[in-house]
């Protein structure tokens, strides 16, 4: 776990916010346990996340913090969970880009980031790895373009949802490339791979956190990272 916080704290371009419905000002506070929402499955990079800087609000508050993994829509179910939950400043959560970006792709948004709630700090920041499965054809981006060019309508791409930022990144790619690709939204990075491994999905773009115990056990291959320069722990990736 130590590994995997240094290396959050190495990336960027992907923002991750901390966010607290009401902040009490009373002398006792807090005198119960936190709830912290998290709006993705566990084993996702936002679940890594919050499991990692947990034990240190615990153990600076003086209280238990229990993560609750509140899942789909994007991440909006437990955004508005978020929203909806009593304003005593016992309710924290986690709000990534794609909340942000939501209310102009979605219509009817139950929530306001600007409005419904007050940032604490910045968490996370970091590209996106374009991963394949380990069966794919593909072993470098080039070889990957030539195969979906070659294969037009053929080939799908996985998002942890509609209107999130994996699935941007997949519809870029499509643009850039002038590529024919289908969108398959799921509830989380964890389910997308499942998709992968079973033949469902054949690309998505996960965050490093997420992708770096995939690519050592060999159940991914990286293809390309999403940032403007080569990640310093992924020097032999191309860049996107």
């Amino acid at each position: 776990m130590k590994s995997v916080q240094n290396k959050l704290k190495s990336m960027s371009a992907l923002l991750f916010f901390l966010w607290l419905t009401f902040v009490s000002h009373a002398e006792d506070f807090p005198s119960r346990p936190i709830q912290f929402i998290v709006p993705y499955p566990a084993g996702s990079t936002t679940d890594i996340i919050a499991r990692t800087v947990s034990p240190y609000l615990s153990e600076k508050l003086k209280q238990s913090v229990t993560i609750e993994n509140k899942t789909g829509a994007g991440g909006a179910v437990g955004v508005n969970a978020l929203k909806l939950s009593p304003k005593d400043g016992y309710t924290i959560g986690l709000i990534v880009s794609g909340s942000v970006i939501q209310p102009w792709l979605t219509s009817d948004m139950p929530f306001d980031v600007r409005k419904d709630f007050i940032p604490l700090s910045l968490m996370y920041a970091g590209p996106y790895i374009m991963t394949v499965p380990p069966s794919s054809p593909s072993n470098t981006l080039n070889d990957f373009l030539v195969y979906a060019k070659s294969n037009p309508g053929k080939l799908f791409f996985g998002s942890s949802g509609a209107a999130t930022t994996t699935h941007l990144a997949g519809e870029l790619l499509k643009q850039m490339a002038s590529l024919e690709m289908t969108h398959v939204p799921y509830r989380g990075s964890p389910q997308v791979i499942s998709g992968m491994l079973s033949g469902d999905v054949q690309v998505y773009f996960d965050l490093y956190g997420t992708v770096k115990p995939l690519l050592d056990s060999n159940r991914v291959k990286a293809l390309a990272v999403s940032s403007k320069k080569r990640l310093p722990v992924m020097p032999q990736l191309p860049t996107l």
